[in-house]
């Protein structure tokens, strides 16, 4: 990735005082019918965001107006349509420094017969042209007429690039296996033009070097992400020719093929950042039912997808990592799957005596058919609270609050033991760093059979002690000074380490479950308990040191057996 990010940064202009409107570039975008407003708007805007200073759109007449509404920065010229004159062209065609040919063209004959007489302008004023689209179209069975023209950028997707393939060899295409061979191919064919085929790895080929864009992007795919790699072409072709020699690119990589690799990775990082932020409305399984979720992320590591969820509603500490068995499509034979599990999950429970129904948030409420007539619905000695609850104790589908009910007297009710036994487990996050820790403790323990030297180089009590000076010197709230107050554990505290402090925090959330702590009391614990953490992953090469382990020393008795 720093190769591929030093080769867009060479073909970037650095800022200057010195600098004029228009040197940063003047764009044309050949585009725009009265279907089809959108794409030349597209391109033209993107060309501008990526950082040049002026954009023309040359379109038909009855797009001219819509196009002009949606942004007062593109400057419009009705010039195509039968009325059309190379004369007209080529007037602002001099002010150029790149053209994109294809954006919401259309393929009308009147708006495509001016192309070759357009194509031939733009290569005598020997500018960079990308074809895009409805001038990929054209080009299909007019491809001599770039042929040997360098400065052409094609940008196909894998149809496209299938239409000229046949249309250049002369022979069907019925399948794309070898993308990376046919594109070299037809780049030579047509006289080492760049060709950028789109796909899930961008191909950028000039018939003689060969290079992969593979940015992640996204999985979603819709329409006008054409336009804004197109655009985004525009400008850094021209910025490429520009820096020229200067650019100190790789041997036998060309400005144009510099150019289509910034702007491709460009693009999928911008889809891969709008992906990330607003996701793709999933269902998930979580145990044995099906909730609504959220993909954030995507990872192909391995080439095994994997994709980063939020459960809807949830706290995002229950984020997490899952492959795609346990997805779905959020559509409606998925939902109905969703409820019919929720009405089994049900019946279930209802079907083992004593054993509460799951309800909203986590608060759990007698059985109906356990409960007697006209006695009253209460909650047990120990309040039951929603504390980041497991997907897999609550309800998948409701998003109604939890029914509110008044605390019973400590007499109400006496709560049974498998009631006691099936609480929610408070969720602790503890962070990948640590978890890394805790992984190399248990190798050392059980695979090279080392001890943790004790006492402890740096103590518990030191640690804690630690943590309430940093808070105290942060001016921010800390918790109680019970942690360090003296008692009869004290004496450990002062002889175990870190280490032993990590591993009580992997138990301590099926410990809290049982406390008498209230929800918000709860909520607050956990919160200090998750900063508490990041200041151990802050620390850790302080607290967690690798000559903590020793040896142990022999047993004599096996010595002198």
């Amino acid at each position: 990735m720093s190769s591929v990010r030093s080769i867009i940064k060479s073909i970037i202009p650095p800022l200057s005082w010195e600098s004029y409107k228009g040197q940063a570039g003047r764009i044309g975008v050949v585009g725009g019918s009265e279907n089809y407003t959108g794409a030349p708007y597209y391109a033209g805007i993107s060309a501008l965001r990526v950082g040049c200073d002026l954009v023309h759109v040359f379109c038909y007449p009855n797009a001219a107006t819509v196009i002009k509404s949606y942004s007062p920065e593109l400057i419009v010229h009705p010039i195509l349509g039968p009325l059309f004159t190379g004369d007209s062209f080529r007037l602002w065609l001099q002010r150029l420094h790149s053209v994109v040919i294809g954006p919401g063209l259309g393929r009308e004959p009147t708006l495509l017969n001016p192309m070759a007489d357009m194509i031939q302008a733009a290569k005598a004023q020997d500018i960079p042209i990308i074809f895009d689209a409805d001038g990929l179209y054209y080009l299909e069975q007019h491809w001599h007429l770039i042929r040997g023209y360098t400065k052409a950028i094609l940008t196909p997707n894998i149809v496209e690039f299938s239409r000229l393939v046949e249309w250049v060899s002369g022979h069907p295409t019925p399948t794309l296996e070898n993308v990376h061979d046919k594109a070299m191919s037809l780049a030579a064919a047509l006289g080492n033009v760049t060709l950028v085929c789109k796909g899930h790895k961008d191909v950028i080929t000039n018939g003689v070097e060969i290079i992969m864009c593979e940015e992640p992007g996204s999985p979603r795919r819709c329409g006008g992400q054409g336009d804004l790699l197109s655009g985004s072409l525009g400008t850094f072709a021209h910025w490429a020719e520009q820096m020229g020699n200067s650019s100190q690119l790789p041997d036998r990589m060309t400005g144009s093929m510099a150019a289509a690799l910034a702007a491709c990775c460009l693009t999928r990082e911008c889809n891969r950042l709008a992906f990330a932020e607003h996701g793709e409305k999933v269902l998930c399984f979580h145990g044995p039912l099906i909730y609504e979720a959220k993909c954030l992320k995507i990872s192909g590591k391995d080439k095994i997808p994997k994709y980063y969820v939020h459960y809807a509603g949830w706290n995002k500490n229950w984020d997490e990592w899952v492959n795609e068995t346990r997805m779905l499509k959020h559509n409606e034979a998925n939902l109905q799957k969703q409820r019919d599990l929720i009405r089994q999950h049900e019946a279930q429970i209802k079907s083992k005596k004593g054993l509460k129904l799951p309800t909203v948030g986590g608060v759990k409420r007698k059985s109906e058919g356990a409960r007697k007539e006209g006695e009253p619905e209460h909650l047990s000695n120990t309040p039951l609270r929603e504390v980041e609850p497991s997907p897999s104790t609550a309800s998948a589908t409701t998003s109604s609050s939890a029914i509110k009910r008044k605390r019973p007297r400590s007499d109400a009710t006496m709560e049974s033991e498998e009631e006691y036994v099936s609480k929610v487990e408070v969720k602790i996050k503890i962070p990948d760093e640590l978890k890394a820790i805790l992984v190399e403790d248990l190798l050392s323990i059980t695979v090279n059979h080392k001890l943790v030297l004790l006492p402890a180089k740096v103590t518990v009590k030191k640690i804690l002690e630690d943590y309430v000076k940093a808070k105290s010197s942060a001016k921010a709230t800390t918790p109680g000074k019970s942690l360090l107050e003296k008692g009869g554990h004290e004496n450990l505290a002062e002889v175990f380490g870190g280490i032993h402090l990590l591993r009580l925090f992997v138990k301590l959330g099926g410990y809290l479950a049982y406390t008498q702590l209230n929800e918000s009391q709860m909520q607050h614990l956990v919160s200090c308990l998750h900063e508490f953490l990041r200041f151990l992953v802050k620390n850790a090469g302080t607290y967690f040191q690798k000559d903590a382990y020793i040896s142990p020393a022999p047993d004599p008795k096996k010595k002198s057996a």
